[in-house]
């Protein structure tokens, strides 16, 4: 199946001068054609009909293909990873509740075709004191596992790998889990290869991130392909008539 879609999106190209070699970061809003193989994943539609006209399943194999104006042409390639849905945590209608001042560990089983996790969160409902902007105090953090079970703590997770400086005080003060009354948007994403080793952290005397590219041809740059679910969850007591599911999740103890 051959489905065109139109992206934006930034791409590294190699731009030849004066006998040299110059990168430069070049803007890309055209239209790009992406092929999906004919292996598709075991979570295809049951009538057989591929649906919207940019619709994937997990564990697809995906090929993009850039054409510019100018006559270059890039490509990559990447494996939508399997489905992901964590074990226990219970919803309604995505939302669910849980206890003040806790930290909960969010499982889940083998995913294949996994190389890491990212999650990222808005908080809302934070006081003043902690959090004087308007906007949702946002957090986010990756690391890296495979398809083997992995887990998360939460909300303790968001904040063990540094927050800017403008939100350490509300972070410190959910290293012990959420406020009263606090709500979160949280969402856990399973990244493939290409998108992990794009963020991979860089090994002994190299400090940040080392990306390896995925897209190449006449430039590089990164196409990679993730699975997530969402949930917003609110802390709340449980004697509260709140009408939420307990999410039901298995409590961290910390010292």
């Amino acid at each position: 199946m051959r489905t065109s879609i139109r992206v934006s999106g930034w791409v590294l190209l190699a731009l030849p001068m004066l006998g040299a070699c110059q990168l430069d970061w070049v803007k890309v809003d055209e239209e790009v054609l992406v092929a999906a193989s004919v292996n598709r994943g075991p979570n295809r539609r049951p009538d057989g009909l591929d649906g919207p006209e940019a619709y994937f399943a997990p564990l697809d194999e995906l090929t993009l293909l850039i054409d510019t104006p100018d006559g270059k042409h890039l490509f990559g390639e990447s494996t939508i990873p399997g489905l992901f849905t964590p074990s226990r945590l219970s919803l309604q209608d995505g939302r669910c509740r849980v206890n003040p001042e806790t930290n909960y560990r969010i499982y889940w089983g083998p995913i294949r075709g996994t190389w890491a996790h990212i999650a990222e969160a808005e908080f809302m409902g934070l006081r003043r004191n902690l959090w004087d902007d308007p906007d949702p105090l946002y957090l986010t953090a990756a690391w890296m596992a495979r398809s083997y079970p992995s887990e998360m703590t939460f909300p303790r997770k968001l904040i063990e790998d540094g927050v800017t400086f403008s939100a350490r005080k509300a972070a410190r003060r959910l290293a012990t889990g959420l406020p009263w009354g606090v709500t979160a948007d949280l969402a856990v994403a399973a990244i493939d290869r290409n998108w992990t080793n794009w963020i991979r952290p860089g090994q002994i005397n190299v400090a940040g991130e080392v990306p390896v590219p995925s897209v190449f041809g006449h430039g590089t740059g990164m196409f990679g392909t993730a699975v997530r679910w969402t949930a917003t969850i609110e802390s709340r007591d449980a004697e509260e008539e709140t009408g939420l599911v307990d999410c039901d999740l298995g409590r961290v103890i910390y010292n």
